[in-house]
C-alpha cells in the first residue's frame, strides 16, 4: 500500500503550519522526517492519521482520499499510529491494552498471538498495568496497540524518544522487520544517525516545509549538507524543494 501525500496544508486556530508537504511513502519502505523542534513534525503525523483536519491538500491511501476524514476512517484504511510520547493507559494492563486494540475485526492478519512473539517482552508483563512498565515496555505496548488495528501504512512518532540506547536498536530493527514484510512506513525521527539507519529515503521538514528529500543512500554520502539543515546555528530559509 502506497501512502501519498500532496500539498497538504495544516495548522492550529487558523495558523499555518504546514505548508503544501508532499511526500510518498511506498510499499515495504521506511520514509523518515527529520526536522528541528516546532518544524511541524507531529502535525504532518496528526493530519495524516486524522487527529488534525487539513487546511487542504490531499492525503491517499491506495488510491483512497482520506484528507479530512475522522480518524477511526483512517485507521479503518489501514493507517496505524504510534503517537508520540507512547500515550498508554495508566490503569490499564498489557492484556487490556491489547484486547481494546483489536475490537471486533475478522479474520486478523495480527493477532495477539502474532504481536506477542514479535514482542516477546510483553507477554510476560500481561498483567502489568501501563504505569508498572518501563519506557521501553511502554513503546513495544504502543507498537503492539498499532499493529492490532491491521495497518498497511504505519505513523511512528520519535518512537526512540527516551528510550536506552539497547532498547532503541530494538526498535529500529522492529520497523526494518516490518517494512520487510511490505509495510509502508512514516517515520518521525529525532537524530539523523537513527533515522539513516533505518530508512530508504530522508526528508526534511522546516518551518512546516519539505527542504530537502532524497534516497537514504545519497544522505550517506553527504550527510553533512543534511545535519547542517538541522544545526540550530545554521537556520533554514524556508523554501521548499524546486521553488
Amino acid at each position: 500500500m502506497t501512502l501519498r501525500v500532496g500539498g497538504l496544508c495544516a495548522g492550529y486556530h487558523g495558523g499555518r503550519v504546514l505548508h503544501g508537504v508532499e511526500l510518498t511513502v511506498e510499499s515495504g519502505t521506511v520514509q523518515a522526517i527529520v526536522g528541528r523542534n516546532g518544524a511541524g513534525k507531529t502535525t504532518l503525523v496528526h493530519a495524516i492519521a486524522g487527529l488534525l483536519k487539513p487546511y487542504s491538500g490531499m492525503v491517499v491511501v491506495d488510491g483512497v482520499e482520506l484528507a479530512g476524514a475522522p480518524a477511526h476512517v483512517i485507521a479503518r484504511a489501514g493507517v496505524g499510529l504510534v503517537p508520540q510520547g507512547r500515550r498508554v493507559f495508566a490503569s490499564l494492563t498489557v492484556s487490556e491494552h491489547l484486547r481494546l486494540a483489536v475490537g471486533g475485526r475478522r479474520s486478523p492478519q495480527w493477532t495477539v498471538a502474532r504481536v506477542l512473539e514479535l514482542l516477546p517482552r510483553l507477554a510476560e508483563r500481561l498483567g502489568n498495568r501501563g504505569d508498572q512498565l518501563s519506557g521501553g515496555e511502554q513503546q513495544m505496548l504502543a507498537i503492539a496497540r498499532a499493529l492490532l488495528t491491521q495497518p498497511r501504512v504505519l505513523l511512528l512518532d520519535e518512537p526512540s524518544e527516551g528510550l536506552a540506547a539497547g532498547v532503541a536498536a530494538r526498535v529500529r530493527e522492529l520497523i526494518s522487520g516490518l517494512a520487510g514484510a511490505g509495510m509502508s512506513v512514516l517515520l518521525v525521527e529525532q537524530r539523523l544517525d537513527h533515522a539513516i539507519e533505518v530508512a530508504d529515503r530522508i526528508a526534511v521538514l522546516d518551518y512546516g516545509h519539505v527542504v530537502f528529500d532524497e534516497s537514504t543512500t545519497q544522505v550517506r554520502a553527504e550527510p553533512v549538507s543534511v545535519q547542517s539543515m538541522l544545526s540550530i546555528d545554521q537556520p533554514l530559509n524556508p523554501q521548499p524543494q524546486g521553488s
